[in-house]
């Protein structure tokens, strides 16, 4: 682990879901990525037809493209979600190649005594996406019969997120959230945090992919409508797929990057969300609600700008013992838990010597060390590298 002389932690990272049933897997983070990075999503159904067809007729395969990755970008990581109802089909296909789950998601509905079960696959694939191009998914079983026929809540669908870097994007933190929620008449809170928005020239962006929306069937339910939150305001796909009830709504089979609106109960969707953000902000708040139509979140990814993010913590160590009329040293060392990244802001240590020790000096590297009675404070200004170290002798 790198190594930072300091005192306090910057900034403490949580998720804080809505408490789930058993019969949910929660959204939590799977993944965090700082640097000059950015992110991509793309995805698709294998439904053919809308409710107003045969809303239970899933193909063969959905072909769709991975688009925005710039020249010279390098790929930092690459997720395959995939999801269906009934029974975990944890084995699949992406342009032509096998892939395997590596973790599962479930959760299961009961409407009036009837379950409808649905699930969730993940896999990494960032050894099999160099870049922009056509992906054509395949190979997934699901359940089209009843109960889910009946009520046109089949689902099989499919995303790919790809993280990338490239010396051209800002600093950012893309934070991947995921597992398998629904709601329906009522809503799910989520806290998305694992950033610090800087003072000026910031941006914001998530993706959000979720199961089973449907541009009809989506009137009010226990007081709860329709809507995608992003701290407190609501966000718009921008596409108004036809038969839509209400005419905006996030959950409709929409591919908004892409411009399709034939994603049959599936969501990829993608918004910007800088005008939400403030500076010096470390969290957010995302709410899912929806009235008459279930829907399935399965994956929340926010990318925002970001100043470097620090996680301290402070030990403090020496050898040997103290003797009258003698010197010893103290060791501080402050261990970065959240990655290597360099500090930018001033660092002040302080320390309290104990009684009958008397402060000789401070060593270290860029620090200036003096003291006040047995308080002894070092400071070291912007900027304190991972690698930096400090000793200090009495």
């Amino acid at each position: 682990m790198k190594r930072l002389l300091a005192i306090c932690a910057i900034v403490a990272l949580a998720v804080v879901p809505l408490a789930a049933s058993a019969q949910q897997t929660p959204i939590t983070r799977f993944a965090r990525f700082t640097g000059t990075i950015n992110f991509v999503a793309t995805g698709g159904s294998l439904r053919t037809q809308a409710n107003t067809g045969d809303s239970c007729a899933v193909g063969a395969s959905s072909t769709q493209t991975l688009a925005g990755i710039p020249a010279g970008a390098s790929i930092v990581a690459a997720y395959l979600y995939w999801g269906g109802s009934g029974n975990v089909d944890a084995n699949v296909t992406l342009n032509g190649q096998a892939v395997a789950a590596q973790r599962t998601f479930t959760a299961t509905f009961n409407n009036g005594g009837t379950n409808f079960p649905y699930f969730g696959g993940f896999a990494d694939i960032t050894s099999r996406i160099t870049g922009n191009g056509a992906l054509t998914f395949s190979g997934l079983t699901v359940q089209t019969g009843a109960p889910h026929c009946g009520s046109s809540a089949v689902v099989a669908g499919w995303s790919v997120v790809a993280i990338y870097g490239s010396p051209s994007e800002k600093l950012r933190a893309v934070n991947v959230f995921d597992g398998l929620q629904f709601f329906r008449g009522n809503n799910l809170l989520l806290n998305p945090d694992g950033f610090r928005i800087p003072p000026t020239n910031f941006d914001g962006r998530m993706t959000v992919v979720t199961w089973e929306g449907d541009p009809g069937n989506s009137t009010p339910l226990n007081g709860f409508s329709e809507v995608l939150r992003f701290n407190g305001t609501a966000v718009d796909d921008g596409i108004v797929v036809p038969g839509s009830d209400p005419v905006v709504q996030p959950y409709d089979g929409t591919v908004n990057t892409a411009g399709v609106a034939t994603s049959y109960g599936v969501d990829v969707d993608t918004f910007d969300v800088t005008a939400m953000l403030a500076p010096g902000q470390t969290s957010a708040t995302t709410e899912y609600s929806a009235g008459g139509d279930l829907v399935l979140l399965t994956a929340q990814i926010v990318s925002a700008t970001s100043e470097p993010v620090v996680d301290l913590s402070l030990t403090k160590t020496h050898a040997g013992n103290f003797t009258v009329g003698g010197s010893n040293v103290y060791t501080l060392t402050v261990a970065n838990a959240a990655g290597n990244q360099r500090e930018d802001n001033t660092v002040v240590v302080t320390d309290t010597l104990p009684a009958g020790l008397t402060f000789v000096s401070g060593v270290g590297t860029g620090w200036t060390c003096g003291a006040s009675g047995q308080t002894v404070t070092c400071t070291h200004p912007p900027i304190l590298t991972p690698a930096a170290r400090s000793r200090r002798s009495r």
